[in-house]
């Protein structure tokens, strides 16, 4: 066999679609996402600020307390235990770091000391089983900078943890963790933030192939410089559809005109078999180009709250960013404004951009983000949480926006804002509450339709004041429904633990993990398909090639990619030097993966008529001498 030279550059595409069906394993493995809720300012016996959190497990009527779980530091290392101070549970991600379809957690607790060093900062990892979380087996994990094998030394101010995320940068079937140490110092250059990536494996997070990352790594264009605090939020996404998590990365102290404090800037990196590469990270800013509004300002944080989806169902997913301080001169001061990037097959773009705000002086827009199919059609749509929106004049009770998705992106002809006592959420506004304050979305009762968790950090429960609730509304066909609503606080049924005055219930909020693989794969092998069967000049073509692992773990198979033209067969060019994709794909994870075969293609004049082409996609043997579970082909033309 040989490859096609001659006639590659008018090829037929082969873009990477992304659109496998998300399924919740959730923490415990019945299939409904779970809630998983933070109050880092817990008090445990006298000492105050210990921290702890909360699981709550989903069901078909959705949340409830049965056998709901509590934990706080000293459950998880009983050499370590809960401290003043400490705030364990300041920050929570989910991911299936061992790769046993159970969603596993991860606990930032960046005030944590360690030794004489101030917030140094460290990552508990606590792992799901069929029976929940468990604190003896496996054993939980303990994660910080003098963990062996972490290059450095222990900072202090590092706040090691202050940030995390979670997805298969490599693409290996296992979870990897992003931890983000805002306060860092890189040399003498205090706070200029750092960037932590721990691989998973079989046995969890791993130092082996553990990769760290300063700003001035991303490009020339922004260096690491004093307290820029990079990695301050970070957020995981399928950005240019290659079945690698990509990674974005918040520096909202970041001065982009070296002038004013607190302006903020975007990053991204991309994925790849080795993992997060610095080879075509990206930045973005306020005003960088005449697509993205505003500019930069003293303290509009943009990059200080971010989340990732597929707005307009595209197969690329798209990034939610927040300049929550934000001022608009003909509004007033802190509005708050959202910017929406696009994801594409060669990255985030400006073209195209979305950005808006609310009527709404001091309102905060932009405090919290999450995406969520919420009606069930496919698109991803946005939750934005706005702190400062006065009900009913009580100032501050705090309120939560929502849009929904479509193929133009965000429609903005249908929103709803949602608040206390509106007929949706649960309880009567009061000053302060501050709903909105931290959201997510997941399906926790298995409708197909996700639901919304908000948090009203400040609001009373009774005449304990500062208590925290969280409140719980229902998607449904036609988007959220006051039907099911639900308002969650630590003295809520069966849960564990009692209200405290200023325990701040639900200042974090995490969700069990959603892994994009189809429930559906129930047989290995591959299958190809195209837009047609006849092409012309000025079509654009396509190809999709999917693998399908329907075994339990990852499978390690090379797929092979091969084009027949009048009777010669030639090797489908590939990403890396050889005839198959090893190099770019060592493993399938369980589930769907789909694989770029050839770039975007739009079919030219000039190259002759062609017929009876067949595309041929296998699996093989390691020796390549069998193929592995299914073939496929399609059979196609192209004529001038």
């Amino acid at each position: 066999m040989r490859r096609l030279i001659g006639i590659r550059s008018v090829m037929i595409t082969c873009a990477a679609l992304a659109l496998a069906l998300p399924v919740t394993h959730g923490i415990n493995g019945d299939g409904f996402s779970d809630l998983i809720i933070g109050v880092p300012n817990e008090t445990i016996g006298t000492s105050l600020s210990c921290g702890a959190i909360h699981a709550i497990y989903g069901s078909s009527a959705g949340l409830t307390d049965g056998n709901n779980q509590f934990f706080t530091q000293s459950d998880l290392t009983p050499d370590d235990p809960s401290q003043s101070f400490d705030e364990f549970g300041a920050e929570i991600v989910c991911g299936d770091f061992n790769g046993d379809s159970f969603s596993d957690c991860a606990i930032g607790v960046p005030s944590e000391n360690i030794g004489e060093l101030n917030n140094a900062g460290v990552v508990h990892v606590i792992y799901g089983t069929a029976q929940g979380f468990q604190s003896g087996n496996p054993v939980p994990q303990y994660i910080s900078q003098e963990t062996p094998g972490v290059p450095g030394n222990v900072e202090e101010s590092a706040d090691f943890g202050d940030a995390l995320a979670a997805g298969d940068f490599n693409h290996d079937g296992y979870d990897d963790i992003a931890i983000g140490a805002p306060g860092m110092s890189i040399g003498p250059l205090a706070g200029a933030g750092a960037l932590f990536i721990f691989p998973g494996s079989a046995s969890g997070l791993t130092t082996s192939g553990l990769q760290v990352f300063e700003q001035g790594d991303l490009g020339e264009s922004n260096p690491t410089e004093q307290y820029d605090g990079f990695s301050d939020e970070l957020a995981v996404g399928d950005l240019n559809g290659d079945g690698f998590a990509d990674l974005v990365i918040g520096s909202r102290n970041e001065s982009i005109d070296e002038i004013n404090d607190m302006e903020g800037c975007m990053h991204v990196m991309f994925g790849s078999a080795a993992g997060l590469v610095t080879t075509g990270a990206q930045c973005f800013w306020q005003g960088m180009n005449p697509d993205v509004p505003g500019g930069p300002e003293a303290y509009d944080s943009f990059g200080g709250v971010l989340s990732t989806g597929d707005i307009n169902a595209d197969g690329f997913d798209d990034i939610a960013v927040s300049s929550r301080g934000e001022d608009i001169t003909e509004i007033g001061s802190n509005v708050g404004m959202v910017h929406i990037f696009f994801g594409t097959e060669s990255g985030v773009v400006t073209t195209g951009v979305q950005s808006f705000f609310p009527l709404v002086d001091d309102g905060e827009f932009g405090h919290s983000l999450a995406m969520g199919d919420l009606n069930g059609d496919g698109f991803m749509d946005l939750i934005a949480g706005s702190t400062g929106f006065d009900v009913q004049g009580f100032n501050h009770s705090g309120a939560v926006y929502v849009y929904y998705g479509s193929a133009l992106g965000l429609d903005f002809s249908v929103d709803s804002v949602f608040h206390v006592n509106d007929g949706f959420v649960q309880g009567t506004p009061a000053d302060l509450d501050q709903f909105g304050y931290s959201v997510v979305s997941a399906d926790f009762d298995g409708d197909g339709y996700w639901d919304i968790a908000a948090s009203a950090l400040s609001e009373d429960v009774g005449a304990i004041g500062g208590a925290g609730v969280v409140h719980i509304l229902r998607g449904s066909a036609s988007g959220i429904t006051s039907t099911g609503a639900q308002a969650w606080t630590q003295d809520t049924g069966d849960i564990a633990e009692t209200c405290e005055t200023a325990d701040f219930f639900g200042q974090t909020l995490a969700v069990s993990k959603t892994r994009s693989q189809p429930s559906s794969c129930t047989e290995t092998g591959v299958s190809i398909e195209m837009p047609g069967v006849l092409f012309h000049p000025g079509d654009t073509c396509g190809c999709t090639v999917t693998v399908c692992n329907a075994e339990s773990s990852a499978i390690a198979n090379p797929l092979f990619v091969i084009l027949e033209v009048a009777g010669a067969f030639y090797f489908a060019p590939s990403f890396g030097p050889y005839d198959h994709y090893l190099d770019e794909y060592p493993t399938f994870p369980p589930g769907r993966t789909q694989v770029t075969v050839l770039p975007e293609f739009i079919w030219p004049h000039g190259v002759g008529s062609f017929s009876g082409c067949t595309f041929y996609g296998a699996l093989t043997d390691t020796a390549v001498t069998s193929i592995i579970g299914t073939f496929s082909s399609w059979e196609f033309s192209w004529n001038e």
